[in-house]
């Protein structure tokens, strides 16, 4: 299981709020438990592009047998700028994935 900080929004005021990543139930969305608590709880909502992305991350792990966790891991990370080594074989996984999407909406 893996932590991340997500920016999420609270009545229009950004903050930054934990989230554990693991093997998700492949029936539900990675983190939608812990979307819905932080909603009906706190108040608080995750940006609708990062559950999407964390969703388009799961789908190109389950498809390429890669370690959900990992590739999530590296993607934030990646993205926030903390990733020191980047991993050309994911990058290439993230870039078919966009063709084959942009392709299917066509």
């Amino acid at each position: 299981m893996k932590k991340f900080s997500i920016p999420c929004s609270f009545n229009g005021q950004i903050n930054p709020v934990d989230f554990f990543i693991g093997n998700p139930n492949p029936a539900n969305h990675p983190i939608q438990f812990q979307s819905k608590w932080l909603s009906s709880e706190k108040g608080g909502q995750v940006p609708p592009e990062m559950m999407d992305s964390i969703a388009k991350v799961k789908i190109i792990a389950d498809e390429n047998n890669i370690s959900f966790e990992e590739l999530c891991a590296y993607a934030i990370n990646l993205a926030n700028g903390y990733e020191q080594k980047e991993i050309p074989e994911y990058n290439k996984l993230f870039i078919e994935y966009d063709k084959k999407f942009s392709n299917e909406k066509k």
